[in-house]
This record gives structure tokens, sequence and C-alpha cells, in this order.
């Protein structure tokens, strides 16, 4: 299920949607249009390894390869490819890992979630949502694809 929520769907969302999205990013060449985005939900998971998080890890650092490849194959087409890391958010899965009641050597970070959670340094899914509008509509499209956005980096938050 990991392999196909984090690798399988955004992969097969981008094929059925590339039809579309070239007549877009072909008109931005000709126009002043932007181009058409597609923006990947990365994870910190993505560039380190957690102890009990085998299955996510690897999965967010393959759709990491596959935000960099998609990029450099389709923005010749007009079609720009970010990924962004949207933080620990407030979510059924923040529920979940925070629920785990298995030995600790078994996920040695629960407690880190569990006090996130404490402090109320969740991200609210809302705020996400505007990062994520932000990201789509707002930044210009060489920034957009330069480097994996983190909702964490402050330097951006007088900008959206």
């Amino acid at each position: 299920q990991v392999i196909d929520t984090n690798l399988n769907a955004p992969l097969f969302l981008t094929q059925a949607l590339l039809p579309h999205m070239k007549r877009c990013g072909a008109a931005s060449v000709d126009a002043d249009v932007k181009a058409a985005r597609v923006l990947h939900v990365s994870s910190g998971a993505a560039h380190s390894s957690y102890v009990g998080w085998g299955p996510y890890c690897t999965t967010k650092a393959g759709l990491h390869m596959m935000y960099r490849c998609l990029g450099a194959e389709l923005r010749p087409h007009g079609i720009l490819v970010g990924s962004v890391r949207p933080g620990v958010v407030d979510t059924p899965m923040s529920d979940e890992v925070r629920g785990f009641r298995g030995p600790p050597e078994h996920f040695p970070m629960h407690k880190k979630f569990h006090d996130l959670h404490q402090a109320g340094k969740l991200e609210d899914p809302d705020n996400v949502v505007t990062y994520f509008h932000w990201l789509l509509s707002e930044v210009g499209d060489d920034e957009f694809c330069a480097e994996e956005w983190d909702i964490r980096n402050s330097k951006d938050d007088e900008r959206w």
C-alpha cells in the first residue's frame, strides 16, 4: 500500500494528466501564460532513515528521485515539477504515529512526534494548503523547480 500511495499514485496521476499539461505547457512557451505545474509532497523521511519506517522512507526517497527525473524530462514541454516538505502535519497519519504502542526500539522517534503534538508544533493542514497554493500560483518558474521546498524554511514566511 505504501508503494501505491507514495510512488505509483503520483507517477500514474502525472502520466494521466500529461496530455492536458503538455497543451498548457505549450501555451506557456508562446504566450504570457504560467507553465503547467506538478507538486510532489515529500518528507524529511526521503532524506533520512528512521527505524521502523523503512518502507515509508524508501518510497519517499523514490518520490524525490521521481521529482528530479520528471523535472528534467518535462521542463522542455513547459511543465514544471516541484517538491515540498510540509513538515509534521496534524493529520490522521500523525494520529497513527502517535498511537504506536509497540516496543520503543521498534520506533524510537515516537516520543518526538508525541512531543510535537503536546507542544502544539504540528503544522495545521489549512496552513499547509495555503503554502502549497502559494508555491503553485505565486512562485516564479525557475525558483519553483530549483530546489525542494520546506514549509519550515523561515526565509519564505513573509512571502506567503
